[in-house]
């Protein structure tokens, strides 16, 4: 939650604040007569924020310039050996995915061994 007691000479208000796209929003909500009445409005509008906040995220993982970065290297996808105890070090892609509509990174690996490189990148580029 984004909303914060502001204080303007004696006057006093609910600032309620949230940045996403390299912008900042906000909007302030007087404090008249009852503190909770105002406090219930900023809460409303931290919630019209918070949705336009995550239509934002949202419509940013769907577009193909949020993945790829301008060197051209991809977001999230990474190639690495895998080294266990006792094993033979695996050469894999390691995905490290994050969905904005979901609470935890998502990761995975898809094993260059087993598709063979260019199936194992292809994979790892539709699951990104």
């Amino acid at each position: 939650m984004a909303i914060y007691d502001h204080q303007y000479g004696e006057l006093s208000y609910f600032r309620v604040f949230r940045a996403w796209g390299g912008k900042e929003h906000q909007e302030y909500v007087r404090i008249k007569r009852s503190r909770k009445a105002a406090y219930s409005k900023a809460q409303e509008i931290d919630a019209r924020f918070a949705k336009a906040q995550k239509a934002y995220g949202l419509q940013q993982a769907l577009s193909t310039e949020y993945h790829i970065r301008e060197k051209g290297t991809i977001r999230g996808l990474r190639r690495i050996v895998v080294k266990r105890k006792g094993r033979a070090p695996a050469d894999v892609f390691e995905l490290r995915i994050n969905v904005p509509w979901e609470d935890e990174i998502k990761r995975t690996t898809i094993s260059i061994a087993v598709h063979g490189e260019e199936q194992a990148f292809r994979l790892s580029v539709e699951k990104i």
